[in-house]
């Protein structure tokens, strides 16, 4: 897997928290594009 640049740090993931990862920044994807922005940053998942 190849890891991420942020900050200056590269980040590795082992591959069961990866994929949780990108399912949850998936998510936080559609509901930025979907909710009101003051919705937005009180969900759940945002917070």
């Amino acid at each position: 897997m190849k890891p991420i640049q942020k900050n200056g740090w590269r980040i590795y993931f082992h591959p069961l928290f990866y994929q949780q990862w990108q399912e949850l920044a998936n998510q936080v994807k559609y509901l930025k594009e979907k909710l009101q922005p003051e919705k937005f940053i009180t969900h759940r998942d945002v917070i």
